[in-house]
């Protein structure tokens, strides 16, 4: 029934999946760790209030942000605004290399 193949595609895509869940998990508790008065990654959300979402669709942010970064994608629209968010963004990127 499984074949090799498939098999080594479904742990690919197992870690993967769980590599972007640990770097949006960080990224969202980075969030919650700034303290008042500093800008987070949230805060080029301009077009929604991120802070007032339920923490599904602030994970799904995370997760957003995190795979636009990983691909090199990088739209522009969500953007690191302090130096923790630059550090993660920058392994982001590394690991997408």
């Amino acid at each position: 029934f499984l074949t090799l193949p498939l098999v080594y595609f479904l742990l690919v895509v197992y870690v993967l999946a769980v590599v972007v869940n640990l770097l949006a998990c960080i990224l969202v508790l980075e969030v919650f760790l700034a303290p008042d008065g500093v800008d987070t990654f949230w805060d080029s959300l301009a077009w929604e209030d991120v802070y007032a979402s339920p923490p599904a669709y602030q994970w799904y942010c995370a997760v957003y942000w995190v795979i636009t970064t990983c691909t090199g994608t990088g739209f522009g629209d969500v953007t690191p605004k302090n130096r923790a968010e630059k550090v993660l963004a920058n392994i982001n990127m590394l690991i997408g290399m």
